[in-house]
């Protein structure tokens, strides 16, 4: 009976010597998983800020902006000399318009001067409404 006491006694602590390496060897992977996620973490949180900061999208704007600019800046301000100048000559036009169109308008018997009617009397044109000329 001793002897199997013994013997148990004796695999029960080969075993417990065997779960203690096996807890030391889980407890060193667990400390190196964690490790290893603070470290995934970091990097991530990382790349977020950087994300966040726009730098990339800043430095891709600059790299079509530059080349585009530079071309096309003299083109815009030759543009913009133009438009100006259209403009500038456009109201000289503006005024001759309006009054051609304003001549073509009593011409053709439109607008008011045109409801009126030119009479003589006492030796001088006069422009006489039609209520004076049922006086008349």
């Amino acid at each position: 009976k001793v002897q199997t006491m013994q013997d148990s006694l004796f695999t029960a602590e080969t075993q417990l010597r065997k779960i203690k390496q096996l807890s030391v060897v889980l407890e060193s992977n667990i400390t190196k998983m964690v490790s290893e996620a603070d470290e995934a973490v970091r990097s991530i949180v990382a790349s977020l800020l950087d994300l966040s900061s726009c730098q990339d999208f800043n430095l891709a704007y600059e790299k079509i902006r530059v080349p585009v600019c530079d071309r096309l800046s003299p083109s815009v301000s030759a543009m913009w000399i133009v438009c100006f100048l259209t403009g500038l000559s456009w109201l000289p036009f503006f005024v001759i318009l309006n009054r051609m169109i304003k001549i073509f308008m009593l011409q053709a018997g439109l607008g008011k001067v045109a409801e009126r009617k030119h009479k003589k009397k006492k030796g001088r044109n006069r422009i006489v409404d039609e209520e004076e000329e049922d006086e008349i």
